[in-house]
């Protein structure tokens, strides 16, 4: 598992833990995108898509993401 920081709809930066491998994935699909200013922003957009569709069938994932303010 791994944490990075996401930042929530206030700005404020707030760690979430997610699977090294997963984490590998998005990078490696952030390399190279333009319309990003950075990686960290690419993850970020990566994750919170990750989490809005976790959340559709999982509790969990909904309350993380309320929790997290994202």
């Amino acid at each position: 598992m791994c944490v990075i920081p996401m930042k929530n709809d206030g700005g404020k930066c707030v760690p979430i833990l997610l699977p090294v491998e997963l984490i590998k994935e998005i990078d490696e699909k952030a390399v190279g995108r333009q319309e990003y200013g950075d990686r960290t922003e690419f993850i970020n957009d990566a994750v919170r898509r990750l989490l809005d569709e976790l959340e559709e069938e999982d509790t969990t994932a909904r309350a993380a993401k309320e929790k997290l303010d994202l």
